[in-house]
C-alpha cells in the first residue's frame, strides 16, 4: 500500500513539474507572440513611413513641375498681351492707310477722266 502512495505522490510531483513546464512554455509562447507582434508593427510602420516618403517625393516633384508650368503660362500670357497690343497698333495704322489708298484711287480715277 505504501508503494501505491509513493507512486501517487510521484505522479502528483510529476504533474506539478509538468504544470510548471507548461506554464514556462506558455510564457515562452506569449513572449514569442509579443515579439512577432512587435516585428509586424515595426514592418508596418516602416511601410507607412516609406510610402509617406515616396508620396512626399512625388508631391515635391509635381510641385516643381507645376511651378515651371505656371511660369510658362505666365510667359505665354505676357506674349499674348504683347501680340494683342501690336495687333491694336497695326489696326490703328492700317485703317488710315486704307482710307488714304481709297482716296488715292479716287484721285487717280478723276485724273484719268481729266486727261
Amino acid at each position: 500500500m505504501k508503494n501505491v502512495f509513493e507512486e501517487l505522490e510521484a505522479e502528483v510531483a510529476q504533474c506539478a513539474v509538468d504544470r510548471k513546464h507548461d506554464a514556462i512554455d506558455q510564457k515562452n509562447l506569449l513572449i514569442a507572440n509579443d515579439n512577432l507582434i512587435a516585428e509586424c508593427l515595426s514592418k508596418e510602420v516602416f511601410s507607412v513611413v516609406t510610402k509617406s516618403e515616396l508620396n512626399v517625393a512625388r508631391f515635391a516633384e509635381m510641385h516643381v513641375v507645376n511651378t515651371s508650368i505656371e511660369a510658362r503660362c505666365l510667359a505665354l500670357e505676357a506674349e499674348l498681351a504683347t501680340l494683342h497690343d501690336k495687333n491694336s497698333q497695326l489696326t490703328k495704322v492700317t485703317d488710315p492707310v486704307t482710307n488714304l489708298q481709297a482716296k488715292n484711287d479716287l484721285f487717280r480715277a478723276e485724273n484719268v477722266k481729266v486727261k
